[in-house]
C-alpha cells in the first residue's frame, strides 16, 4: 500500500480520500470541546491517527505475508 495513493483533505473535518478512486475512506471529526482545546494543531494530530492507521494497516499486511509464506507457523486466536 503506497502512501501516494492518499490525501487529506481539509475542510470541517479531516478526510482521508483515497487519490485514484476519489472516495473518502476515512473521517476525522473532533468535538467541539477538543476542537477548542487543539486549535489549530487539530489538523497534526488527525495526521498523526490517519498516519499510525496507515502504519498498522501496512504492518498486518506484512504479517498476514509472512505467515502465508511459512504456513508451519501456528497461530492461535484470543476471545
Amino acid at each position: 500500500m503506497e502512501n501516494n495513493q492518499f490525501e487529506l483533505v481539509i475542510n470541517d473535518n479531516i478526510a482521508l480520500e483515497h487519490s485514484l478512486e476519489d472516495k473518502i475512506l476515512l473521517t476525522v471529526r473532533f468535538s467541539v470541546g477538543v476542537s477548542n482545546y487543539l486549535g489549530e494543531t487539530h489538523i497534526d494530530v488527525a495526521k498523526a491517527v490517519v498516519e499510525a492507521g496507515l502504519r498498522k494497516v501496512i504492518d498486518l499486511q506484512d504479517q498476514q505475508f509472512s505467515i502465508v509464506k511459512s504456513p508451519n507457523i501456528k497461530t492461535h486466536q484470543l476471545h
